[in-house]
């Protein structure tokens, strides 16, 4: 300023390839997403937590507003004719503790403190809209969180299985993280 000469630079909250999700609290989250460009999908938890990091420097993403659950919502929809399917699953972050894979139907369990999560923490469920709710153990290694895309069903969470697609497949992977970072 003691010059008299100006600067501009530009400081950008999300990098390129990334979507930015501004929030009600005013956060912003940067958004990646990874979806198999041929063939059905596989995303097993693992592959999809790498495939985040390595693609996009992020974690997987967790639901923590309800503008997450709409942007993914958006994203959700328009990868349906591109797939040419109207059900699957989409990854996001969310993990049951080895401990409440034993006693899923506790209050503890059911709660955020029952699952681990690899990117920011979620700090409550209030933005789920669950098919069943968080207790949900259909079958032994089904502690995943997931999306449920089901034809014109709103989208809905649910707990499936961490390997396998079953009964549905994994086409879509969520990746976040917090602007300015």
């Amino acid at each position: 300023m003691a010059t008299g000469i100006f600067e501009l630079s530009d400081n950008y909250s999300c990098s390129d390839g990334t979507w930015a999700v501004f929030r009600s609290d005013s956060s912003i989250a940067c958004y990646t997403k990874l979806y198999a460009v041929q063939g059905p999908g596989d995303f097993n938890y693992t592959y999809s937590k790498t495939g985040c990091e390595q693609q996009s420097g992020s974690p997987l993403a967790g639901l923590h507003y309800k503008e997450d659950m709409s942007y993914m919502n958006s994203l959700v929809e328009a990868l349906k004719p591109v797939k040419g399917l109207d059900s699957f699953y989409s990854r996001i972050d969310g993990i049951r503790t080895t401990a409440c894979q034993k006693t899923p139907t506790t209050e503890y369990c059911m709660s955020v403190k029952g699952f681990n999560f690899v990117g920011q923490p979620v700090k409550s469920f209030d933005s789920y809209n669950w098919v069943t709710n968080s207790s949900s153990r259909e079958k032994s290694g089904y502690d995943c969180l997931v999306l449920v895309s089901d034809k014109k069903k709103p989208l809905r969470v649910d707990v499936k299985s961490c390997t396998k697609n079953s009964p549905l497949t994994v086409q879509l992977v969520f990746c976040s993280k917090p602007a300015f970072t």
